[in-house]
């Protein structure tokens, strides 16, 4: 059962997900929406194919990132695994 810590903690999760870092990379480098460019998807490959191998790591990186840090946190917070597999699937 989730207790009500573990519930916020779910949903700071999937709102850290949520964080675009194309979008933010393409907004603060050439003020433009990456939504608009090449296919249309916000990702790292994306961004590889319309800017280069840079924006394409940089992409990346920033998206693992995001996750590796929900997942560390949730593993000193929380000891129950599945509880910690869960938070994996809300970013």
């Amino acid at each position: 059962m989730i207790n009500s810590m573990q519930f916020l903690y779910l949903v700071a999760s999937y709102l850290i997900g949520n964080i675009l870092t194309a979008y933010i990379v393409t907004k603060l480098r050439h003020n433009v929406d990456i939504r608009d460019e090449g296919s249309g998807n916000p990702g790292a490959r994306n961004m590889g194919r319309v800017y280069g191998k840079g924006y394409f790591i940089a992409t990346f990186l920033g998206d693992a990132i995001k996750g590796a840090i929900v997942i560390t946190v949730a593993k000193y917070l929380f000891e129950d695994p599945t509880f910690i597999m869960l938070t994996l699937l809300a970013v």
